[in-house]
């Protein structure tokens, strides 16, 4: 069966959870960001595999209109038992199995083969978009870390982002969805490196998941360690008011990541390994639902 988790249960559940981070921090943060806002945004359901909360072996969380459609619905899960994980997904109501894109966001890899049998061969998706990732964990050095703003390049300048950036920051998007840009800087925290034209060229968003992403720099600047110093200034802030910090980084570009760790406050969590599934309803099937 599939328990949902009462307001009440949340604080409960989060103290669970905080024994498997960091593996479960994308979906810890959720939870969390989602409590704190009176589920606001992000606006979740959480599903579980028992009705007492504390002795639950997992947890699938879904995120409703988390990105702009077609990609509406999106899934956060956490399991120590893959059994139980399969059975959850497949009760009535955690997985909307009409809708014709989903995905599965920063789960473990390590259960990235369950979750395809049941949403791939039973739900009949098709994978359309994969990534795998590794995590890295920011240190404890704030002052070391707001030092870094003195070493921007001359003629930039740091300041949050502004909503009438949206535009920009979604023709930079290169995931298959497009996150709703105007919530997450709303209600998260975010900087951008601004030229002498007062010109966003570089950026750093932290997400809803915890992960501070959403990164871009403008081709020329890259190579400056414009993006690092950023990373290193934002987590500094965050640090402040979260039990913790850490971002993402695609394995097949870690050459890259490594060249922008050197020197920097953070560190590869090569324990952590996490994955991005996006999937498409197959046309067969979705013409059944039309």
């Amino acid at each position: 069966m599939a328990f949902r988790v009462s307001k009440g249960k949340i604080c409960e559940l989060l103290t669970l959870l905080k024994k498997w981070r960091p593996e479960c921090n994308p979906l810890y943060y959720m939870i969390k960001n989602s409590h704190a806002s009176n589920n606001t945004w992000p606006r979740i359901k959480i599903y579980v595999d028992t009705d007492e909360v504390k002795s639950c072996q997992t947890i699938v969380c879904k995120a409703i209109e988390l990105y702009k459609a077609p990609y509406n619905t999106a899934y956060f899960a956490y399991s120590t038992n893959t059994t139980n994980l399969q059975t959850l997904l497949k009760q009535d109501g955690v997985v909307d199995s009409a809708e014709e894109y989903t995905t599965f966001e920063l789960v473990p890899t390590r259960l990235l083969e369950p979750i395809k049998e049941v949403i791939c061969q039973q739900m009949d998706y098709v994978p359309t978009f994969e990534v795998n990732y590794i995590t890295f964990d920011f240190d404890n050095n704030a002052s070391k870390r707001k030092s870094s703003e003195s070493m921007l390049p001359k003629g930039l300048s740091i300041g949050p982002l502004s909503t009438k950036y949206v535009q920009l920051l979604e023709e930079k998007n290169i995931l298959p969805f497009i996150p709703k840009f105007a919530k997450t800087l709303e209600h998260y925290r975010h900087l951008a490196a601004y030229d002498e034209n007062n010109t966003p060229v570089s950026w750093v968003i932290q997400k809803e998941c915890g992960d501070i992403g959403y990164t871009f720099t403008q081709p020329a600047l890259r190579g400056r360690n414009i993006f690092t110093i950023l990373l290193e200034i934002l987590a500094a802030e965050k640090q402040v008011h979260e039990d913790g910090h850490y971002s993402v980084n695609p394995i097949k570009v870690m050459h890259l990541a490594r060249k922008v760790a050197v020197g920097s406050s953070y560190v590869f969590n090569k324990d952590v390994k996490i994955t991005r599934l996006c999937l498409q309803k197959r046309k067969s099937q979705l013409d059944l639902h039309l």
